[in-house]
């Protein structure tokens, strides 16, 4: 198989108006969970904090920021009960 033709995009993001278009099929996949499903399955760990992500990376960020820092030191510091 040709390199050039496996770098060609043909898995196109069916969403109305997105103009996306991805080489494999997984990449189109993830595409669309995280751009379009919007699916917040990740919650804040800190009590009464409701506040949901679609990746580690995003909520750690929310926890550093609006708790001072990530839930995971917070535990290992004795602040915060684990889960």
């Amino acid at each position: 198989m040709c390199l050039l033709y496996s770098l060609i995009p043909i898995h196109a993001c069916t969403v109305l108006d997105c103009p996306r278009r991805f080489s494999d099929n997984d990449a189109l996949k993830r595409h669309q969970f995280l751009a379009h499903i919007k699916a917040r399955h990740l919650v804040c760990r800190y009590e009464g904090c409701q506040m949901g992500y679609n990746d580690h990376g995003s909520r750690i960020n929310h926890e550093r920021i609006k708790h001072g820092q990530s839930y995971g030191r917070a535990v290992k510091m004795g602040l915060v009960p684990p889960k």
